[in-house]
């Protein structure tokens, strides 16, 4: 069966190539949306001295403390920084200032699609050589967002209740999936 020809030009498509270019539409268009799944977070804050003001041009460091990957960001005039795209571990953050001593807090727990914001970033008057260290013991809960994400292992998926045992199941509990 051939598709009939408009304004006198002849179709190139056939059922088989109309279906090959629909399901590739499909995909082209479907597929993005499953890719949007949030699987980092971010981590951000405000640099202070010890009067309040904010701290521009401050070195702050992401130290992730199982790879030893650094990630460097520079505060701007009202002393603010972010990190986006913060994959889930253990992290230290370090700040270092002219003037400042260096402020430093350990044990950081980013879980998938936490967006924590560090406010306790006073740097106190010191040379460089000197440095605060904020031990960080239990794990932090985000309170400037209401999201509360976890890291499922093999096991808890294991132990989900899903009624069929499809696998397409286990799209539902992940993040930024929505049945429309």
């Amino acid at each position: 069966m051939q598709f009939p020809s408009v304004l006198g030009i002849p179709s190139v498509f056939s059922p088989k190539r109309f279906t090959v270019c629909l399901v590739f539409l499909l995909f082209f268009f479907a597929v993005p949306t499953l890719l949007r799944a949030q699987i980092s977070g971010s981590i951000s804050g405000t640099v202070l001295d010890q009067a309040g003001a904010g701290v521009p041009g401050a070195k702050v460091s992401l130290i992730n403390e199982n790879s030893q990957e650094v990630r460097d960001s520079i505060t701007n005039d009202s002393g603010y920084f972010t990190f986006s795209a913060v994959l889930p571990s253990t992290y230290t953050l370090s700040v270092e200032a002219k003037s400042f001593k260096i402020w430093k807090q350990t044990g950081i727990v980013m879980h998938t699609g936490d967006v924590r914001t560090i406010s306790s970033i006073e740097l106190k008057v010191g040379a460089a050589s000197e440095t605060v260290e904020v031990n960080s013991t239990l794990a932090e809960i985000p309170v400037d967002s209401g999201a509360r994400e976890e890291l499922l292992t093999s096991r808890d998926i294991e132990d989900l209740p899903l009624v069929s045992r499809n696998i397409s199941e286990l799209l539902k509990i992940c993040p930024a999936w929505s049945r429309r």
